[in-house]
């Protein structure tokens, strides 16, 4: 019985004396991370904007009569047959592109100028009537009453006969109306009419435009204005098509857009081959000055300051007798070039920043680099 009360004694001692004794921290392993070494790449200092081509020149046309169309130009196509005129086609200036049926106009032609053989005719007889009111009354044979009648019926003949003639122009006018000729050499922009469409005073026939330069219209901040005065030259490119041409400024607008508060600026860009079609997208790029250093750093080597919802920051990596271990650097960053980001303030060319692993990156804490 003094043997087991011993035991009882003994176990609990001996539990809390291994509790007691000091335990040894578990060795966290270094985090692996990837690094990219820091480099200086001369800045683009050029502001770039995005414009819209369109033509020089652009005319939308329409019909000043009413009627069917008729017939519509007719060009060899790519396969060596005659077709209608359609977008793209190159057009004179003077050639028809459509014409509306014309035989109601010609025949009030044809009774516009009847109007204008009757009235002359009448004309002709009150001149007669006149000459001969005249040599009576120099004879003292008719009252001047009569002589006054002869006058105003003369006159009023010449009255009858000036309004007929107008009629006539303007029915030769409605006859010549009924072909839509191109006012310009250009390239049809869109074909709007098919032989045996009805279509009426004002409706749109062909649109035109003047392809031999084309015009890139961007907007521009009141800021930057006054570098874009008339005649500079700015140069366009063209990814598209692989174009790149130096065009002038030959438009700014005098004031701004009221909900994006730009200015549209125009610049004109040669087009001798035909390259360039309007709807295409073009970059407009005005030098800013000298070229500088700036070190750049791939985007995702950047984030926010541990704790903090404003500013950004890198991990870089530093030796220490310990190893290697990261350290966090807050930054002042400038514009994305591609996959990169300029760092204004906070890095040197050669350090190493962190751009795998940075998320798990805490600062002081060891890493080991990964190739």
């Amino acid at each position: 019985m003094a043997r087991s009360g011993w035991m009882i004694f003994l176990v609990p001692a001996l539990l809390g004396a291994w509790g007691c004794a000091p335990r040894r921290a578990p060795v966290k392993a270094p985090l692996p991370v990837r690094v990219k070494a820091v480099e200086s790449r001369v800045a683009d200092e050029s502001q770039r904007y995005t414009a819209n081509l369109e033509p020089l020149v652009r005319v939308d046309l329409a019909f000043k009569v009413g009627g069917y169309i008729q017939e519509l130009l007719q060009v060899r196509g790519h396969d060596g047959r005659m077709r209608a005129v359609q977008d793209g086609d190159p057009v004179q200036k003077g050639q028809v592109l459509a014409r509306i049926r014309d035989a109601d106009y010609q025949v009030r032609l044809a009774q516009a100028k009847g109007n204008v053989a009757q009235a002359e005719a009448a004309m002709m007889a009150a001149r007669q009537d006149h000459a001969r009111a005249t040599t009576l009354r120099a004879q003292q044979a008719i009252p001047q009453a009569l002589m006054d009648g002869a006058q105003a019926k003369l006159e009023g003949t010449q009255g009858v006969v000036d309004l007929a003639r107008a009629l006539m122009r303007q029915a030769q006018l409605a006859v010549e109306d009924t072909a839509l000729r191109a006012p310009i050499d250009g390239v049809v922009l869109k074909r709007l009419v098919e032989v045996g469409s009805l279509v009426g005073p004002g409706t749109g026939g062909c649109v035109l435009g003047d392809l031999g330069s084309v015009k890139a219209v961007f907007g521009v901040p009141d800021a930057a204005l006054s570098r874009f005065p008339p005649g500079a030259p700015v140069p366009v490119r063209v990814d598209a098509v692989g174009a790149a041409a130096e065009g002038l400024v030959t438009r700014v607008s005098p004031y701004a857009d009221p909900h994006s508060r730009v200015f549209d600026v125009e610049v004109t860009v040669p087009n001798a081959d035909g390259r360039l079609k309007p709807g295409m997208v073009a970059n407009a790029a005005l030098p800013d000055g000298e070229g500088r250093a700036v070190p750049r750093v791939p985007l995702e080597a950047v984030r926010r300051p541990p704790g903090a919802a404003e500013g950004y920051a890198v991990f870089v990596v530093e030796d220490t007798p310990g190893g290697l271990v990261a350290r966090v650097r807050t930054v002042r960053i400038g514009p994305v070039r591609g996959g990169a980001i300029e760092i204004l303030e906070g890095l040197r060319d050669g350090e190493r920043v962190i751009v795998s692993g940075a998320t798990l990156a805490v600062d002081g804490g060891a890493v080991a680099l990964i190739p």
